[in-house]
C-alpha cells in the first residue's frame, strides 16, 4: 500500500530598501518518498512591526534578525499619511 506524505520548503528573500521579506513555501506531496505533486504559497512581511504567530520558524527568524526598531521607524516614515477621504494602496 502506498504512503503518502506532505513536506514543507521555504525559500527566503530579503528585499531592499526597507528589508521587506519574501517567503517562498512549496507544498511537496510525496507518495512512497516520490514528489507527485506541488503547491507553492507566498508570505510577505513589510517591517509593519506586526506580530504573526502562525508563520513559519525560519520566517520568523528572518524578521527578528531584519526587522529592527531602526527598519520600522524608516518604513513607518517613508509611507506617508494617506490622503484624506482615500483608502491606501495594499
Amino acid at each position: 500500500m502506498a504512503t503518502y506524505t506532505e513536506k514543507l520548503e521555504h525559500t527566503i528573500e530579503i528585499v531592499p530598501p526597507f528589508q521587506t521579506i519574501r517567503c517562498k513555501q512549496d507544498i511537496l506531496v510525496l507518495r512512497d518518498g516520490e514528489e507527485i505533486g506541488r503547491s507553492t504559497k507566498w508570505i510577505v512581511r513589510e517591517p509593519d512591526g506586526g506580530s504573526y504567530p502562525d508563520d513559519p520558524e525560519e520566517l520568523k527568524t528572518a524578521v527578528a534578525a531584519f526587522h529592527t526598531q531602526a527598519v520600522i521607524d524608516a518604513w513607518s516614515a517613508a509611507q506617508g499619511p494617506a490622503p484624506d477621504g482615500q483608502i491606501p494602496s495594499p
